[in-house]
């Protein structure tokens, strides 16, 4: 009985283990289908799934946290998994889904400052910055991140406002509202209760993460006005802007 009941269980964490890599998968796609968009939790539960993972909240988190991030109550693909994208870029792509997290929008000068990209606006327009630009292509590492780049990411994720970008999606502050009768016991299909909350705090977690490992990106965005040699001046100031 014993030996049954051993085999039994490791058919079942086998299953399981197969479901959550086949659901982590489809769920990378199509948020890379999106560009990568911020994509609110019900649509991604919505979405066809095999019959035995198609209610499995815990399965479909525990997918979402290894592929994907909370920006605002909704979900985004890790900027690691865009695979077209290089390091810089990738980068560049983390901190504005950080700021969006953080203050709701992005103010694209500031962005431009953080990311040290002032040299770029002074250059002629004699084919410099499209040479610069076309330093490769796919995850190539001579990408660098240029203003036209930096407005490409803002579009996939956002959308500009009245003087700043804010998330393409409207916050979700309550993400897993409708599911609140799966907190305590399991439902009628047999779904395991999920502890949202925890969810939640997994990945504002990460953010504080994403946080301290950006450091200077944060602190050169949060001071680019009025602070010495580095801020802007008027004049640099309505160039950026303009661009």
């Amino acid at each position: 009985a014993n030996a049954a009941a051993s085999a039994r269980q490791e058919r079942q964490i086998q299953h399981r283990a197969e479901a959550l890599k086949e659901v982590t998968t489809r769920i990378t796609h199509l948020l890379h289908e999106g560009y990568g968009g911020p994509t609110p939790y019900r649509i991604l539960r919505d979405t066809k799934y095999p019959k035995h993972v198609i209610k499995d909240d815990q399965l479909l988190l525990e997918a979402l946290s290894s592929c994907a991030v909370m920006v605002r109550g909704n979900f985004v693909l890790k900027s690691a998994l865009m695979v077209d994208l290089s390091d810089d870029v990738k980068e560049a792509r983390d901190l504005i889904l950080f700021l969006l997290q953080r203050d709701g929008i992005v103010l694209r000068e500031r962005l431009a400052f953080a990311l040290s990209l002032t040299d770029d606006l002074k250059k002629s327009s004699d084919g410099e910055k499209e040479e610069e630009q076309s330093g490769g292509s796919g995850n190539d590492e001579s990408v660098k991140v240029t203003h036209d780049i930096v407005e490409s990411l803002l579009h996939q994720v956002a959308r500009k406002d009245v003087n700043s970008w804010v998330s393409k999606v409207d916050d979700n502050h309550a993400p897993f509202d409708f599911l609140l009768s799966n907190i305590t016991g399991d439902d009628d299909d047999g779904n395991i209760a999920v502890d949202f909350s925890k969810i939640i705090d997994f990945h504002n977690a990460y953010w504080e993460r994403k946080g301290e490992m950006m450091q200077e990106f944060i602190h050169k965005y949060d001071f680019s006005y009025g602070n010495g040699d580095d801020a802007y001046d008027d004049d640099e100031m309505e160039e950026v802007e303009g661009v």
